[in-house]
């Protein structure tokens, strides 16, 4: 009886050591690791749904569903009234109010919107730095690194002009 309770206790120890092991995988994006980043010197541009994309012009706002967040938009193209919302391909941000660097994650994610397959590419790799707020001015300046895949990755400088 005891050889029996024996084998039965080696045997759940050994399938709950083995079910339980985490294998630490890290994320991968164009062979660079997610919780990696480097911001590059020029403006922000890159890759939304595999077309070149190059920052013209962007807003933000405060955001109506979090008072700790700016929501922004930022385009590839000129709008004469750039604060109404453009179905356009875009890069969609909630950026948080105080002027820092925030990993980008589950928490923090940006989005890259291809207008041409209605996908909103979710980007968690990466990084966004928030260098300066002026609310009275209305400009927003940061940088950031943002990658989904090959096809949608986006880097660079940005400023932005606040609506109200």
């Amino acid at each position: 009886m005891k050889k029996i309770i024996l084998i039965a206790f080696t045997f759940v120890f050994v399938f709950y050591f083995f079910a339980c092991k985490k294998e630490k995988k890290e994320d991968l994006v164009n062979g660079t690791s997610c919780s990696s980043y480097n911001f590059e010197s020029h403006t922000l541009s890159g890759k939304i749904g595999g077309t070149d994309w190059s920052m013209l012009q962007g807003v933000f706002r405060n955001s109506s569903f979090d008072s700790t967040k700016f929501v922004a938009d930022i385009y590839n193209k000129i709008y004469t009234d750039s604060c109404t919302y453009h179905g356009s391909t875009h890069f969609l941000a909630s950026i948080k109010k105080p002027a820092g660097h925030y990993q980008l994650g589950p928490n923090l994610n940006v989005t890259l919107f291809d207008s041409i397959t209605g996908v909103n590419n979710i980007a968690f790799c990466g990084a966004i730095e928030i260098l300066t707020v002026d609310t009275v001015g209305g400009t927003l300046t940061g940088r950031i690194d943002a990658r989904v895949d090959e096809n949608n990755y986006l880097n660079g400088n940005f400023t932005l002009k606040m609506c109200h």
